[in-house]
């Protein structure tokens, strides 16, 4: 028994190394992957930034909202603020309420 005991531990211990550089390896994937978004992401600031008002302005009244937050919040108020003026005005009160939802820290529990 304690030899078996002994191959079925010696197993479980391999198992877990394995897991564990599995685990290490995803999450060095995962890190890569978000890397190359994040530069993907700069990139398209870069772009809007450089655009005229006007016309960054009409895409970001159709970009999907979450897509939309994640590009304001990497431009500069300077650049952002000619194109949110230009934007549809229900679309910038809705972007702004989001932006500052976004900012607030979650409250605690009260006990």
């Amino acid at each position: 028994k304690e030899a078996l005991l002994k191959v079925a531990e010696q197993e479980v211990d391999r198992k877990i190394s394995e897991l564990a550089s599995l685990r290490a390896e995803l999450e060095k994937l995962l890190d890569q992957q978000e890397t190359l978004q994040e530069d993907r992401l700069r990139r398209m600031v870069k772009i809007y930034e450089s655009m005229k008002p006007k016309e960054a302005a009409a895409i970001f009244n159709t970009l999907d909202m979450d897509v939309l937050l994640s590009v304001l919040g990497r431009m500069s108020e300077r650049k952002s603020a000619p194109i949110f003026a230009s934007m549809n005005p229900q679309r910038a009160q809705e972007v702004t309420i989001r932006l500052v939802e976004q900012k607030k820290l979650p409250e605690l529990p009260k006990e």
